[in-house]
């Protein structure tokens, strides 16, 4: 997916848009927001290949054109070793979460999770969950990282805002 993003590496001209304020620089001839994404992404996967690599007591890894694609498919390659042996699967799960979710927010703005509140949930009688709650436009249920409550978008709303 990250690979898509090249394709969102020239910036829209001026022409494309409102012109907020003048400049005497001239802009940037490509998209530092995306290239900065995939830099990070990028060194990402690579220290999570180089680690996986150390585990298994291999050389680090080389790669021979792209290491953005070399590293991901090294890794999905390897995922089956990792989920029964790496110590720190649940990190390397929750930071390509996060690149999947910043890459896709990117990509299309739209799917991009919006914060709609904070869970309602009753803990205890003194306590409610209390976690950010997020919402993509369209999604059938809202779900709590947290505690794991789901709801429908419009009773969610109902709860949180009193709208009826």
């Amino acid at each position: 997916m990250t690979v898509e993003l090249r394709g969102f590496l020239v910036p829209i001209s001026r022409a494309d848009g409102p012109r907020v304020a003048a400049s005497k620089e001239p802009p940037a001839p490509i998209n530092l927001h995306v290239l900065d994404h995939i830099i990070k992404t990028t060194a990402t996967l690579d220290s999570w290949l180089s680690d996986w690599h150390d585990h298994l007591g291999w050389n680090p890894p080389s790669y021979r054109t792209d290491p953005l694609a070399e590293a991901a498919n090294a890794l999905r390659t390897n995922l089956p070793w990792a989920a029964e042996h790496h110590p720190a699967v649940a990190d390397f799960m929750t930071e390509i979460h996060e690149l999947h979710r910043s890459t896709t927010g990117l990509l299309d703005p739209a799917t991009r999770p919006r914060r709609v509140g904070t869970c309602p949930t009753t803990l205890d009688a003194d306590h409610t969950c209390g976690a950010p709650l997020r919402y993509v436009v369209g999604a059938a249920s809202v779900t709590c990282g947290w505690c794991g409550a789901a709801w429908d978008p419009l009773d969610l709303a109902a709860l949180i805002y009193g709208t009826e």
